[in-house]
């Protein structure tokens, strides 16, 4: 057999979640009638994931109050954008169909060719920031003082980066109504949230 089917073979009971959905479909594929040349690929990145060390929590505070907030949203896959030194990274909820239910999922936002999202890390339900091991010490750290950031002030990093992009951090919804320009997130976004969204114009003031 295949030297790299056998040490994906090897590697699943260490993968999880889409990872390991990912890597029984391949080797059933393969078991039918073969993989391609970039399947192939694919059978090498998901063992070398596999082989990874177990990521090291990060001490950066308690960060449970993010884990409270997109629990306690109004929506049934409650998700946002933060910027990291420009770059964009997206943080979720993980479903029920998940390894880590209830957790808060750290990826990039964009997908790549084969549909997926890049694993950036985690914070568990006690609030510990769990990188994987694919970021580096220095953007893991800067992850993780965006991270501390937002727990401390979700409001006013929500609003930062509405500002600084035009686009809401919740829904990516260009800002167009003045009100939402100037708080940085529109209103419907702000009450799933539980944010504030600005002052009442003087003919909405009671």
């Amino acid at each position: 057999m295949n030297t790299e089917i056998t040490a994906l073979q090897a590697a699943l009971p260490a993968l999880s979640g889409r990872d390991a959905d990912f890597a029984k479909s391949l080797l059933s594929q393969h078991a039918r009638k073969g993989l391609s040349d970039k399947q192939m690929l694919w059978v090498r990145k998901l063992a070398e994931r596999a082989s990874q060390p177990a990521p090291e929590a990060i001490e950066i505070g308690d960060l449970s109050g993010i884990v409270a907030l997109m629990g306690a949203v109004t929506l049934k896959r409650p998700a946002m954008l933060l910027d990291v030194g420009g770059e964009i990274i997206r943080i979720a909820i993980a479903g029920a169909a998940s390894k880590y239910v209830g957790q808060v999922l750290i990826t990039s936002k964009d997908r790549g060719e084969d549909g997926r999202r890049l694993w950036l890390g985690r914070i568990t339900l006690e609030g510990k920031f769990l990188p994987s091991p694919r970021l580096s010490p220095r953007n893991a750290i800067s992850v993780a003082a965006v991270l501390r950031d937002f727990a401390a002030d979700p409001a006013g990093v929500a609003a930062a980066y509405g500002r600084a992009t035009g686009a809401c951090c919740f829904c990516s919804q260009t800002l167009t109504d003045e009100r939402s320009t100037e708080v940085g997130y529109g209103p419907i976004c702000a009450k799933h949230w539980h944010l504030p969204w600005g002052k009442p114009l003087a003919c909405e003031a009671v």
